[in-house]
């Protein structure tokens, strides 16, 4: 007997199932078109699943499923665009312009057509060019300054040229600039007169009386007014008057 009764309960439940439904799978229904006009597509999605559960075949269901889920990915993207859009337009006025320019782009990989993206990438491609010539510019005037304060003139006047390339009408490149080319020429001068001095003193010593005095007189035309050069000329000319002479 309860073994007879307990078939009979299971086959109750199955019946009441069968009978029951119907009414869930309207419920499921009605819940999924309801979350998809207030545009509750998460719940939209998981009502007509739940639907099409009780009721596999449902076309109802299966079109609806397919057309809320591409609602969800566009939704999903349209999320991604304003997110990168958002962080584009920040980092844009905070002027951090790599940032801006690699989310410009992102936002536009979403939405290849978006007149705002599409509008704002050149600009901020230029604004990187700028900033990083002006890096560069920067990173150049210091190094010429630094090669200045070290007296290393010939390293100052190539990075000041190098700088006035980047900005021609730059004043204290243009001034320095100047100033370095006299004092390399002043350098050079200076070693030219130290080379005659000391051929012109050794060929003294040596009794090269002619070969000094040129190179005296080639000193002085650098130095007009060395006290040794002026000394030494007149007795040297002396002493190849005499050799002549002789």
């Amino acid at each position: 007997w309860m073994i007879g009764g307990v078939i009979l309960l299971l086959v109750f439940a199955g019946l009441l199932a069968v009978w029951l439904a119907p009414d869930r799978f309207t419920r499921a229904l009605n819940q999924a078109r309801a979350a998809e006009k207030t545009k509750d597509y998460a719940a939209a999605l998981a009502s007509y699943e739940s639907a099409l559960k009780l009721k596999p075949g449902d076309a109802e269901c299966s079109k609806k499923i397919a057309s809320v889920k591409q609602l969800l990915a566009a939704a999903e993207k349209e999320k991604q665009f304003n997110t990168a859009l958002a962080t584009a337009r920040g980092a844009e006025q905070a002027k951090n312009y790599d940032k801006a320019l690699a989310s410009y782009e992102t936002a536009l990989k979403l939405k290849p057509a978006d007149a705002e993206c599409l509008q704002r990438i050149g600009p901020v491609k230029q604004l990187l060019a700028v900033a990083a010539a002006e890096k560069q510019f920067d990173a150049i005037l210091a190094a010429a300054r630094a090669a200045e304060q070290g007296k290393d003139y010939d390293k100052a006047l190539a990075n000041y040229e190098a700088a006035l390339k980047l900005k021609p009408n730059h004043a204290e490149c243009l001034q320095k600039f100047a100033l370095v080319k006299q004092l390399l020429a002043t350098a050079e001068k200076e070693n030219q007169f130290s080379v005659a001095l000391a051929g012109a003193r050794a060929a003294e010593q040596a009794k090269d009386y002619d070969k000094a005095l040129a190179s005296y007189e080639s000193a002085l035309k650098l130095k007009p007014g060395d006290p040794e050069c002026l000394q030494k000329v007149p007795l040297l000319k002396q002493r190849v008057a005499a050799a002549v002479a002789e």
